[in-house]
């Protein structure tokens, strides 16, 4: 029987905001059922987050933090930053428990059928890693959600470390572009809309990151969280 995939996510928090953060967790822990494996790569210094003993999550505590792309722009190291990590560690998990991976960002929200259409469209494709299309004058994509079948874990992940440039003189978002213009195994969904707007309310399956307070009153007015 085949495994679900494993849900992968990084957790930071400032701590002027780690009410903010947590609260915003909970919302984001509701998106999943309750059986499902997620792992949480933590970088804050918050170590006791509100997991309802339904939910199989594990989080990882990092003593520490290899910090944000922003604040490192046109160094070389650290090689690797923060967000990296908080993908290749539960990708590695999830290829050791022989299941694909699904990065679903901290301050991602994902809704109806999401991850199906994802699969199916992978499948209809033939591809073996996917991820959201790029938002104009942004990125060239969009990594805030992505998905790695299981055999292609450790070939991605490779490939990713494989770039001499670090994080700050090569942006992730560079990395997977070019990874993707390498290989047509890997591409982008068609799923939005990620940072796009306006919000598609009424589509059968979609993703939003970045969100506004007044975003998330509107959720809940429509009773979609």
């Amino acid at each position: 029987m085949t495994k679900q995939p494993l849900i992968g996510t990084g957790f930071y928090a400032h701590p002027s905001q780690e009410r903010e953060r947590i609260e915003f967790f909970c919302v984001w822990m509701e998106r999943f059922e309750f059986a499902r494996k997620i792992v949480v790569v933590n970088n804050s210094r918050i170590r006791q987050f509100p997991i309802d003993g339904q939910h199989n999550i594990h989080v990882i505590n990092i003593d520490g933090n290899l910090g944000h792309v922003g604040d490192h722009l046109g160094k070389f190291r650290p090689h690797l930053l923060g967000w990296s990590m908080s993908w290749i560690i539960p990708a590695l998990i999830a290829y050791s428990e022989q299941r694909d991976f699904i990065y679903v960002e901290q301050d991602c929200l994902v809704f109806g059928d999401w991850e199906k259409a994802i699969l199916d469209e992978s499948a209809d494709k033939g591809r073996m890693a996917m991820y959201g299309k790029g938002v104009a004058n942004i990125a060239p994509c969009e990594q805030s959600l992505f998905w790695i079948h299981r055999d292609f874990i450790t070939e991605f992940i490779h490939r990713y470390m494989g770039f001499s440039d670090g994080d700050g003189k090569m942006l992730p978002e560079e990395k997977f572009k070019r990874m993707a213009d390498a290989d047509l195994r890997i591409s982008t969904f068609s799923l939005g809309v990620g940072r796009d707007r306006p919000f598609p309310y009424d589509a059968p399956a979609w993703y939003a990151q970045h969100l506004t307070p007044e975003e998330i009153e509107e959720l809940r007015t429509r009773k979609l969280i």
